[in-house]
């Protein structure tokens, strides 16, 4: 299994680099990057079988000693180089199922020796661990390579260690840019996003394929709102298409470069292809963000006192960040770049699912559909409110219906 995924993912990687569905092509991309891959677990494993017959007389005084963690396979296993593997390469997802039917809710992954991950896979659990002890559980590891990278060195929400810093970074993103006063704010880009939504899924039905794919449709809309809170109104197409491609690209790749957050210095000239492609795409990142960035704070300055707040940039333009010994400073470029990254990656996916989640209620439950059709044409001339006051008008079919 772990070969095959490993084969898939550099396949995968080489088409999308070259742009070329030849046999030939993908062949170099499994000996070049699945080598690599493989000459690193191999050692790996071969580390770990041999500490575990060194040191297997030393493993309870050693297990007497240690700070107490749920239950799971021992670090001296040559099963955590293949999570490892699963982890950077495919989903882990099946791999922590299975890991749950042996060990129960909490479990302790041991991706490397050093490296242990422990997993919460219970809702109850988690709330437990998230909500009710939310303080005891609030700080966080020090980051690894791939982290610092992104983060700006951990200058973002979901990096920065529990204190002044990550409280300044919150209250900004909870306070300011997503506070429901500002929700009137955003209702042009919500207009827009609508229309589009509508105008691609009338382009698919008369295309005569007879099946409507809505969640490429899903996606577009939700991340063109994002967009428009985080850098402003004044996007255009160009920009927002380059913004949904950078990311789009960032989510597939970032899952691999965590593979650098075990012994960097070792990973970095085993994985070396891997490692330039991550600087290239902190590099590129920069390259799009930082124009749009810089537009905002142009328009700050042109507009003066009679600036108002228009997107989650001109918040972080403004915001001074607590310093060592009770200075503070303003954000640099760099970390403007990390949390804009933060909030483009964070609530489009859930959001997409939840609104297909609603339509495949909507298939399943035909009374709560039949309501929704009742609303719909009592609306008076296609037009439907969007959450600012004003009208936007979207041609609705009556010959729409949902099917399984």
């Amino acid at each position: 299994v772990c070969v095959a995924a490993d084969r898939h993912y550099s396949i995968k990687k080489d088409e999308e680099a070259q742009g070329s569905h030849s046999l030939k092509v993908a062949s170099l991309g499994i000996l070049r990057v699945g080598m690599e891959d493989w000459v690193y677990y191999f050692l790996s494993i071969t580390l770990c079988l041999t500490l575990s017959l060194v040191f297997s007389s030393l493993r309870e005084c050693k297990a007497a000693g240690s700070p107490f963690l749920p239950p799971g396979p021992t670090s001296l296993t040559a099963f955590g180089p293949l999570l490892l593997l699963a982890w950077t390469s495919v989903n882990i997802e099946s791999v922590v199922r299975v890991a749950r039917s042996w060990y129960g809710p909490v479990f302790t992954l041991y991706l490397l020796p050093s490296f242990p991950v422990v997993f919460v896979a219970d809702r109850a659990v988690a709330h437990r661990v998230l909500v009710q002890l939310g303080s005891a559980f609030a700080n966080r590891p020090p980051a690894n390579l791939a982290t610092r990278i992104f983060s700006s060195d951990q200058h973002n929400i979901t990096s920065a260690a529990y204190g002044p810093l990550w409280r300044t970074l919150r209250q900004n993103l909870t306070g300011r840019a997503l506070h429901p006063s500002s929700i009137p704010r955003y209702a042009a880009a919500r207009r827009r996003a609508a229309s589009g939504l509508v105008d691609g899924i009338t382009r698919q039905m008369r295309s005569g394929q007879g099946v409507v794919v809505i969640e490429g449709l899903l996606h577009d809309a939700v991340f063109h709102v994002i967009a428009c809170m985080c850098f402003g109104q004044g996007l255009d197409d160009a920009s927002i298409a380059a913004v949904t491609s950078l990311q789009r690209q960032f989510l597939k790749e970032v899952v691999g470069f965590q593979v650098f957050g075990s012994s960097p210095k070792v990973s970095k000239l085993l994985f070396w292809r891997r490692y330039q492609r991550m600087l290239s795409m902190r590099r590129r990142q920069e390259e799009v963000f930082i124009p749009l960035i810089r537009a905002c704070r142009a328009r700050r300055n042109t507009a003066g006192k009679s600036f108002e707040m228009d997107c989650y940039v001109d918040s972080l333009i403004s915001l001074r960040i607590p310093e060592q010994g009770g200075s503070s400073r303003h954000l640099t470029d760099g970390e403007i770049v990390a949390l804009c990254t933060e909030l483009l990656s964070g609530p489009v996916d859930s959001t997409v699912n939840m609104l297909q989640w609603a339509m495949a209620n909507l298939v399943t439950r035909p009374d709560i559909q039949a309501k929704l059709r009742a609303e719909i044409n009592n609306v008076p001339d296609g037009q439907v409110q969007l959450g600012s006051g004003r009208r936007s008008t979207c041609r609705i079919s009556g010959r729409w219906s949902w099917s399984r």
